[in-house]
């Protein structure tokens, strides 16, 4: 009997400790799991912060005399978003834009950059304005944001910019002159060439700085012809521009006084390929010339499409903004975003004293062609592209 009370005492005991170990398991297992539980949480709530969407900010005329344009620009900014997310977006973040309306304005404008730097905006793609993208920059700088441009031409955007985060995806206006005598020398192929303009300061800044380009293209100006703005005939001028049988001529005038010497010229014979200013971009100096104007070849601001992969993206965005004229800051726009996105993968970061310093560095292949910045911020893109009248309308040159 005491042997088995014995046996019985040793199985109870048994089993006693068996079901402690399990009681103590089950606990430890419960107690992991929970610790486990939470640390994925956290974990999730840490990559759900680290993985937030990375704001774009997007400052743009939406209301005023450029609303169209601003219209257009922001299309191409959708676009450019929509795309960069569908390849994964930036770093494994998606792209989100912030839109807010500047007003073509500076003092608008300041507001609206000072409202966008509580969205913590990992760049800034806008302000086509010059008073808008000066008052911008003076907020983006100090804050460390990187600024691009898709659309200021004044010169003091980057002339007399507060930062080297500061950065323009655009022509500049002091350029024209000196782009019309490239395209007098290479695009229309002239070996002679005359210039003339109406004695005003921006007329004669224009021809000085053509006559530059036509120098280091290796080319010959026969001449520089004057005129005065206001006067009733230009047949003294005419006879002297068909005298020098020229290959092409550049007149920096006004439209009135262009198309009188246009008209004057083809009337007597002139053969000569003629080249303006976009002053003479205004329908006025079409309907003034006549057929005089046909083939009359117009520098206006932006980039050449047929130089880049523009004309698919405009087809897209085509409808988004009928009243839009300035396409081009639309295409810059989406070429700025762009380069900021490989930037970004180049340098690995979002860091902008890196991400400038890549920036300077590097070429970037974009919708507007490639892009390399100089140590000005200013974008190695087309400031003004070549067009010509043709039965009153304004179009790509054949």
């Amino acid at each position: 009997m005491n042997a088995l009370q014995n046996q019985i005492e040793r199985e109870i005991a048994v089993r006693h400790r068996h079901n402690r170990i399990n009681r103590v398991g089950v606990a430890a297992a419960l107690a992991t799991a929970v610790t486990l539980a939470t640390a994925a949480a956290a974990v999730a709530q840490t990559t759900r912060t680290e993985r937030a969407d990375l704001v774009i900010g997007a400052p743009l005329p939406l209301t005023g005399p450029r609303a169209a344009d601003g219209e257009a620009v922001l299309a191409a900014l959708r676009a450019a978003v929509d795309d960069f997310n569908r390849l994964g977006g930036v770093l494994g973040r998606d792209l989100r834009l912030e839109i807010v309306d500047d007003g073509c304005d500076g003092k608008t404008a300041e507001q609206a950059a000072t409202a966008l730097l509580e969205l913590a905006p990992a760049v800034v793609v806008g302000h086509i304005c010059g008073s808008a993208g000066i008052a911008g920059a003076r907020v983006y700088a100090p804050a460390g944001i990187l600024h691009i441009s898709p659309g200021v031409r004044h010169p003091r955007f980057t002339d007399s910019r507060p930062g080297d985060s500061i950065l323009r995806l655009a022509g500049r206006d002091d350029r024209q002159g000196y782009e019309a005598g490239r395209t007098l020398s290479r695009a229309v192929a002239a070996s002679r060439i005359v210039l003339v303009h109406d004695r005003t300061a921006l007329a004669r800044q224009l021809v000085a700085d053509a006559r530059t380009a036509i120098s280091d293209a290796g080319q010959r100006v026969l001449a520089v012809e004057t005129l005065v703005a206001g006067e009733k005939d230009y047949g003294v001028l005419v006879g002297r521009l068909l005298a020098a049988e020229a290959d092409a001529i550049f007149l920096a005038a006004f439209p009135a006084e262009a198309a009188m010497i246009a008209r004057a010229f083809r009337d007597a014979g002139g053969r000569s390929r003629l080249l303006g200013g976009d002053i003479l971009a205004d329908p006025y100096f079409a309907e003034a010339a006549g057929r005089a104007a046909d083939a009359v070849h117009v520098l206006v601001p932006g980039i050449d499409r047929k130089a880049t992969r523009a004309e698919a993206l405009l087809a897209r965005i085509a409808g988004a903004a009928p009243g839009a004229t300035a396409w081009s800051d639309a295409v810059t726009a989406y070429a700025a975003l762009e380069t900021w996105r490989q930037a970004v993968v180049k340098s690995g970061t979002l860091e902008t004293a890196k991400l400038v310093a890549t920036l300077y560095s590097e070429q970037f292949e974009t919708v507007a062609g490639p892009i390399r910045f100089d140590r000005k911020g200013d974008a190695s893109v087309a400031s003004y592209t070549l067009m010509e009248w043709r039965d009153g309308k304004l179009g790509a040159t054949r």
